[in-house]
C-alpha cells in the first residue's frame, strides 16, 4: 500500500459575540491509503485511452492521405491513358474531368491543347497532300520537259505555287534559248553540208535557198543577189515562186521591203501581206502567205544579198 498525506488548515472559530473569528488555526493531516493494484489500473486506463485516441488519429490521417492522394492520382491516370489512346491514333479522345479544382482546370487546358495539335495535324496532313501535289506536277514537268506547265495556286498569298511557276518560266526561257542555239547550230552545219564544194553561183544560191525554205517551214522563197561593182540586187533563185506579170526581178537599196531591208541592214517581219504580192501556189490552188521575211545577208559591213521567205504559219 502506498500512503498519500494531505496537508489541511482548519481555524479555531469565536471566543465573545460581535468579535471577530480568532486567528487560531488547526494542523491537520488527511491520510489516504492506496494500493498499488489501483494507482496501476488507472494508469493503465488512462494510457489505454491516450493510444486508443492516438490509433484512431493516425488511422484518420492515413484515410485522408489516401483520398487525397487518390483524388489526385486518378485523374492523372486517366490523363495517362487519355495520352496513350491519343498516340495510338484516337485524334477524337479527350479527358472528361467536370472537377473545379485545379486538376479540373488542367484537364480542361489539356483538352484544349490536345484539339489544337488535332487542328494541326489537320492543316499539316492538308499541307502535305498539297506539296506532294505540287511537287509531283513539278517533277514530271522537269521530266517531260514541259516547262510550259503551270501550277494551279490555291489563292494569291499561295507563294509556293507562284514560286515553282516562276521557276518553271526561267526554265521554259532558258529551254526555248537552248533550242533555238540548236536549232540555228544544227542549221548551220546543215547548210555548209548543203553548199560545200558548190562553185557555181546560181546553183549555190538554188540550193542554199532550197534547203533555209525547208529548214525554217517557208513555203515560198527568193534569194537577190547583189552585182559586183553595182548598187543593185538581182534574183538568183527561188523556192516554189513563179514570177507574175509586173514582176521586177531586180532592185536598189531603199526600193521595196527588199531595199529597206538593205539600207536598214536588218530583218524586216511583213504581216499584213496585200493580195497582190506573191503567192503559194500548186497545182490544187493558191493562198497567200500571212508573214513575209526579208533578211539582209551582211558581210563586213556590206550587204551581198537578200533572201525573202513567205509562210502561212508565221515566223518565231
Amino acid at each position: 500500500e502506498y500512503a498519500i498525506a494531505i496537508p489541511v488548515q482548519v481555524a479555531s472559530g469565536q471566543t465573545d459575540e460581535g468579535q471577530n473569528r480568532g486567528s487560531d488555526r488547526l494542523n491537520l493531516w488527511l491520510t489516504v491509503f492506496v494500493t498499488q493494484k489501483d494507482i496501476l489500473s488507472e494508469v493503465n486506463r488512462i494510457t489505454g485511452f491516450a493510444v486508443a485516441v492516438a490509433g484512431m488519429g493516425v488511422t484518420l490521417f492515413f484515410l485522408i492521405c489516401f483520398f487525397i492522394a487518390r483524388s489526385i492520382t486518378g485523374p492523372m491516370t486517366r490523363l495517362v491513358n487519355v495520352l496513350d489512346a491519343y498516340e495510338k491514333g484516337d485524334m477524337e479522345v479527350r479527358a472528361n474531368l467536370s472537377s473545379r479544382d485545379e486538376i479540373g482546370f488542367f484537364a480542361e487546358k489539356f483538352n484544349a491543347m490536345l484539339e489544337q495539335i488535332r487542328v494541326s495535324a489537320q492543316v499539316l496532313e492538308k499541307s502535305e497532300a498539297k506539296y506532294r501535289t505540287l511537287f509531283r506536277e513539278l517533277q514530271n514537268a522537269v521530266n517531260t520537259k514541259t516547262y510550259s506547265h503551270r501550277l494551279t495556286p490555291e489563292s494569291k498569298e499561295d507563294d509556293l505555287a507562284h514560286s515553282l511557276n516562276k521557276m518553271l518560266s526561267t526554265l521554259e526561257k532558258a529551254d526555248i534559248s537552248a533550242s533555238r542555239q540548236d536549232w540555228l547550230k544544227t542549221g548551220q552545219a546543215e547548210l555548209n553540208d548543203a553548199v560545200r564544194g558548190e562553185r557555181n553561183l546560181e546553183a549555190l544560191c538554188r540550193k542554199a535557198v532550197t534547203f533555209l525554205a525547208k529548214y525554217t517551214g517557208a513555203l515560198v522563197a527568193t534569194f537577190y543577189v547583189r552585182l559586183p561593182e553595182q548598187e543593185e540586187f538581182v534574183l538568183k533563185a527561188n523556192y516554189a515562186f513563179r514570177e507574175r506579170k509586173g514582176f521586177v526581178n531586180r532592185f536598189k537599196p531603199g526600193q521595196g521591203l527588199s531595199g529597206q531591208a538593205v539600207l536598214e541592214k536588218e530583218r524586216i517581219l511583213f504581216a499584213d501581206v496585200p493580195e497582190t504580192y506573191m503567192s503559194i501556189e500548186s497545182s490544187l490552188g493558191r493562198a497567200r502567205p500571212s508573214q513575209i521575211l526579208v533578211i539582209p545577208l551582211v558581210f563586213e559591213t556590206e550587204v551581198k544579198g537578200v533572201m525573202e521567205f513567205g509562210s502561212t504559219r508565221g515566223f518565231t
